[in-house]
């Protein structure tokens, strides 16, 4: 069941396989709906100003949604396999949309603290839930390309955040609100809006497709099921106990475990170092570190 099994089924692919027609427009519907779905990014920053935070309330706000986001990572998974992931995965997102948009309401660092524990547990579903997604419907020769992908336009928002940032604080700072405030309300809408979509566009699995999903076919579903045994995967199905044991009898889970934490101490302390720097103050008051670039 899961990670495990697809690792121990899986056959290794050392030619390039022959597709249909219809396979490439399989394909090509597949990118256009759930793997576009999966790169629209949000991003949040910028509320030490107005709230009269210091260094440490900062970082707080990393550390409570980090601990959320942790806790809640494996019951999600759980819960995806009996729930529709067009439910979940898309409830979950119009959740977090919402209470990114209470953000832009708080007052002090408390209420913040609240927020981000709730948008932990939110978030928590979108990367995982989207990597099962794309491993139930691409082959093994196309799945790389796609989660590069999405891994891809994941750093080009947060490279394009700076001006997303900067253009909304100039054009509406002042205007019934503070800028970082503004930031909050429009990340909300564009959350929501998307999370709404995603409804029509999840494909869910290939064998309990989304009846909603006005662009796929039941001709899709049965190729998609096709391809799977092709390769040697097997259908999702909801988690068990027995799935449960075999997973964690298994030493794949414990490696990409291992990987995943190694990755993640790498290169996630910037996210503290970068709220240190900016609490950091020159006698006059002025900044001391800018962490970005205004535009």
């Amino acid at each position: 069941m899961g990670l495990s099994t697809m690792f121990r089924k899986a056959k290794p692919a050392i030619q390039l396989e022959h597709r249909s027609a219809e396979e490439k427009a399989l394909v090509r519907r597949l990118d256009m709906f759930l793997l576009t779905f999966g790169c629209i990014s949000q991003v949040i920053n910028g509320m030490k100003e107005d709230l009269n935070l210091y260094g440490n309330e900062l970082n707080y706000f990393t550390t409570y949604f980090n601990i959320a986001y942790c806790l809640m990572l494996i019951p999600s998974q759980a819960i995806m396999t009996y729930v529709r992931p067009s439910y979940w995965l898309t409830g979950l997102e119009i959740t977090w949309g919402v209470i990114t948009g209470l953000m832009a309401l708080t007052k002090n660092a408390k209420q913040v603290y609240v927020l981000r524990v709730f948008l932990g547990l939110c978030e928590s579903s979108a990367w995982p839930g989207m990597m099962t997604l794309l491993m139930h419907w691409y082959t093994p020769m196309e799945l790389a390309k796609r989660m590069g992908f999405y891994h891809s336009c994941q750093t080009l928002g947060y490279m394009m955040s700076g001006a997303l940032q900067a253009a909304i604080i100039a054009t509406l700072k002042g205007k019934g609100l503070s800028g970082w405030r503004w930031l909050f309300v429009i990340n909300a809408i564009m959350t929501v809006v998307w999370g709404v979509l995603g409804f029509f566009m999840l494909p869910d699995v290939p064998n309990n497709p989304n009846p909603r999903a006005f662009w796929f076919k039941k001709v899709d579903a049965e190729l998609a099921m096709e391809r799977l045994a092709r390769h040697g995967r097997a259908e999702p199905k909801k988690l068990s106990w027995a799935g449960t044991k075999r997973a964690f009898s298994g030493w794949t889970l414990y490696f990409i475990a291992a990987l995943y934490i190694a990755t993640v101490h790498a290169q996630g302390g910037y996210q503290y170092f970068n709220l240190f720097l900016k609490a950091l103050k020159n006698p006059d008051g002025s900044k001391r570190w800018y962490v970005n670039y205004d535009l």
